[in-house]
């Protein structure tokens, strides 16, 4: 099998072992708990991330939004990012990143730790 049918299938694996956490999770309730949110009683900056995939699995953006803006913001981002990186890589073949790329990454880093903040102020 060559390289780009072994990536296929292992992007395959997951995503279906993506969808069957989900379903399990929406289906008995029981999911990853949240050891910050344990730790801590706040809400760290991927708490909901779950159940607003299962949300977004059912169409349902408003319920999504209101579990986890964030990843609701930043999914459909980080897909593009990651195609962008693959056909970069796939043209130049480099693997290093941009100086706009690091950028970008810790605007990121910085507007999560925000969301964390501001998520539990209210």
């Amino acid at each position: 099998m060559n390289k780009k049918w072994k990536m296929l299938a292992h992007a395959c694996v997951v995503l279906c072992l993506g969808i069957v956490y989900l379903e399990f999770v929406r289906r008995s309730g029981y999911g990853i708990p949240c050891l910050f949110h344990q730790c801590t009683g706040l809400e760290c900056p991927g708490c909901g991330m779950t159940r607003a995939m299962i949300a977004l699995l059912h169409f349902d953006l408003k319920a999504a939004w209101r579990m986890n803006a964030l990843s609701v913001t930043l999914l459909p981002l980080l897909l593009l990012y990651l195609l962008f990186r693959k056909l970069k890589q796939r043209r130049t073949d480099e693997l290093q990143f941009s100086v706009a790329e690091l950028l970008l990454l810790l605007i990121l880093l910085i507007g999560t730790l925000a969301y964390g903040v501001l998520r539990n102020l209210s």
